[in-house]
């Protein structure tokens, strides 16, 4: 699956309430559910591109800050990771870095950071994350 099921979106009575594209269920949205009608809600985000007037820039370390330590002690989500890919040509292509580790629960100082990440003219960053766990922004550190 590579997009969000949702077909339509209602709110009424305090609530919202979604339409399935696949089953045709109606289900409840809540902001506390890490779930896309029973699978991991898959979140991503992709940066702008990095350029500096078509000069060489280097990528020493790449950090985000995220709300980390707040997985389930067993099951699903108990081990979850984020994944970070590259573009060196403005977002056309991306090519796959290593996953990093979002912290088992109580770990809530886990730096989460890539080393290394070599040189580009045009780098484009895109974040993905397939677990069962919460996820609340921070802040992102070149």
């Amino acid at each position: 699956q590579d997009h969000w099921r949702a077909s339509w979106i209602v709110k009424c009575y305090d609530r919202t309430y979604v339409g399935d594209t696949i089953s045709g269920n109606i289900g409840l949205m809540s902001a506390t559910s890490y779930k896309d009608w029973g699978n991991p809600l898959i979140r991503e985000a992709t940066s702008g591109a990095i350029t500096n007037e078509g000069k060489w820039i280097y990528h020493d370390k790449l950090s985000l800050s995220l709300d980390v330590g707040n997985a389930p002690l067993i099951g699903d989500g108990s081990a979850p990771e984020i994944m970070l890919d590259i573009s060196d040509d403005g977002g056309v292509t991306f090519r796959a870095k290593s996953n990093r580790s979002l912290g088992a629960t109580g770990q809530y100082l886990k730096e989460i950071h890539w080393d290394r990440i070599g040189r580009s003219k045009e780098r484009v960053y895109r974040y993905r994350c397939f677990q069962y766990v919460p996820r609340r922004p921070g802040q992102r550190a070149l």
